[in-house]
């Protein structure tokens, strides 16, 4: 239940920030600080998860960098060719992360639109969807396969 709160909370101020950034009295830079840390606590929230299904310290610390963290840092350093960094910020849980995005990419202007430079395949909703996504098939997980004792 707190979950659902938090990503309907997290939702609406991402469609918020979305259409009234530049009115924010606060300023899109305090906007977007308080939609990454939302993610980060959704993240911290996916992560809880399995160490619930599985009963152990070290799962959460695991799946939590596995799937949000590492991801995030390959995706956002130009380690790897852009197109998989794309990917990679598709379908992850650091597809939340979006939010961060403060450029926007235009067909008719000719420049580097990668991962690297800031910008990300998906919009704030889409990647915010992705990691909801996981949220629920976490919570399913944790909730109805619990282990016997």
């Amino acid at each position: 239940m707190i979950g659902v709160a938090a990503l309907t909370a997290v939702l609406r101020r991402a469609s918020q920030y979305s259409l009234d950034a530049a009115c924010d009295h606060r300023g899109p830079a305090r906007a977007s600080h308080d939609t990454t840390a939302s993610v980060t606590a959704l993240c911290t929230v996916f992560a809880y998860f399995p160490g619930a299904l599985l009963r152990r310290g070290w799962t959460p610390i695991v799946c939590g960098l596995l799937l949000t963290a590492i991801p995030y840092v390959v995706a956002t350093n130009p380690l790897l060719p852009d197109e998989v960094d794309r990917w990679i910020l598709r379908l992850t849980p650091a597809a939340a992360f979006a939010v961060q995005q403060t450029g926007v990419e235009y067909a008719q202007v000719v420049a580097h639109f990668a991962p690297s430079n800031g910008y990300f395949p998906l919009p704030a909703w889409a990647g915010l969807a992705v990691l909801g996504a996981y949220l629920v098939v976490a919570w399913w997980a944790a909730v109805v396969r619990r282990p016997a004792r």
